[in-house]
């Protein structure tokens, strides 16, 4: 899937299965794999995120 925001062109992978498309994140952006893992304030955090 290709999409462009703000200029920048961007490439996602993926499949659409059960009527849906499935992202694979560790193809389309390996660095937010990390951050899919934590916790919900800590992902906040790490986004900028300030209460």
């Amino acid at each position: 899937m290709r999409d462009e925001i703000g200029g920048v062109a961007l490439t996602d992978y993926g499949h659409y299965q059960d009527g849906r498309w499935v992202v694979n994140l560790v193809r389309s952006n390996p660095s937010a794999v990390a951050l899919s893992r934590l916790p919900c304030a800590a992902y906040a955090r790490a986004v900028g995120c300030h209460p």
